[in-house]
C-alpha cells in the first residue's frame, strides 16, 4: 500500500472513530434480531434515551425519531434534536433490508425518497432491532466492518423522555446477556425539550 492510500485509510478510520461507536478488532459480532417486526406497532415517536457516546454529545439534546408507515411499504423517519437551543430536523426513509422478510433487519437512510425506487430490492442492513416491546423500549444496534476493524453503534429508544428505571435496568440486563457493553452508553439530555 502506498503512502497516499495509507493516509486516506487513516483519515477515514479517524473520522469513523469520532462517531458514536464502539471500535473492535476484526469482523462484526453477530447479534440475533427480533423475528417479526410489526411496523404498525413500531410507528410513532421514540426518544433516543441513550446511545454509545458521540463527539459533542453535549450539543445533542432532546433527540427523538418519529416513524410513519407509508402506503408503498416504506417508513418515513423524522429525526429531531436540539443544538444550542435550536431544533434541527432531518427526514429519511426506512425499509426492510430483505423485502421478503419482516425480521428486525432494516435499512435507514436520511435522504427523503432514498428508497422510492428500491422498495422491492435488497438493501444494506444498518438498523437492527435486537428487542422491543413496542410500548416502552427498543434496542437498535448496527455494526460496520472496515478492513481489520468493526464499528458498533447502539441506541436505546424509549416511548417516554424519562422512562421508569426498572425498564432501563431490564434493557441493560438484556444487553449484558448478549455481551454488549453498556458502560459506553451515555444518557441523552431530555430537559427543556
Amino acid at each position: 500500500m502506498d503512502l497516499r492510500s495509507t493516509t486516506i485509510i487513516t483519515a477515514l478510520l479517524c473520522s469513523l472513530a469520532k462517531t458514536s461507536a464502539e471500535i473492535g478488532l476484526f469482523g462484526c459480532p453477530s447479534q440475533a434480531v427480533i423475528g417479526n417486526v410489526d411496523i404498525t406497532q413500531y410507528a410513532g415517536t421514540w426518544y433516543v434515551y441513550s446511545m454509545y457516546e458521540r463527539r459533542k454529545q453535549s450539543e445533542y439534546d432532546c433527540p427523538q425519531e418519529k416513524y410513519t408507515p407509508t402506503s408503498n411499504g416504506l417508513v418515513k423517519v423524522e429525526h429531531q434534536y436540539k443544538r444550542n437551543n435550536v431544533f434541527i430536523s432531518k427526514i429519511g426513509q426506512m425499509k426492510f433490508a430483505d423485502p421478503s422478510s419482516t425480521e428486525g433487519k432494516l435499512s435507514l437512510y436520511f435522504t427523503e425518497g432514498a428508497y422510492e425506487d428500491q422498495v422491492n430490492d435488497a438493501t444494506k442492513v444498518n438498523y437492527q432491532i435486537l428487542a422491543t416491546d413496542y410500548t416502552g423500549y427498543s434496542i437498535v444496534w448496527d455494526c460496520t466492518s472496515l478492513f481489520f476493524l468493526h464499528f458498533t453503534r447502539l441506541r436505546i429508544l424509549t416511548r417516554e423522555r424519562s422512562p421508569p428505571q426498572a425498564m432501563i435496568d431490564n434493557v441493560q440486563s438484556q444487553l449484558r446477556d448478549r455481551n454488549i457493553k453498556v458502560s459506553l452508553l451515555r444518557k441523552n439530555n431530555h430537559d427543556d425539550c
